[in-house]
């Protein structure tokens, strides 16, 4: 898809240099440097939502759902005569 935009001239120079660097023509370096920026901030807005969604700390199935793993961590561990 075909799209204009406006860019500074300083801009457009440094988009320029960058895109010969990386052997690529100018509007491929934009549309990678707009597919990071999304990435990016999706990225962010999962965190966030992660965070949110953890804020409360676990509850108290989880506490003994993570005790129950940790003892039998320990117990697999001693078993095996502490090694993996």
């Amino acid at each position: 898809m075909r799209q204009t935009i406006s860019l500074r001239q300083s801009v457009f120079n440094q988009i320029a240099e960058a895109a010969r660097e990386e052997r690529i023509s100018p509007s491929r370096l934009i549309a990678q440097a707009i597919e990071d920026f999304l990435q990016r901030r999706q990225n962010r807005r999962d965190a966030q939502r992660l965070d949110e969604a953890y804020a409360d700390g676990p509850t108290e199935e989880e506490r003994e759902w993570l005790r129950f793993a940790w003892e039998s961590h320990c117990r697999i561990f001693q078993a095996t005569g502490n090694e993996w």
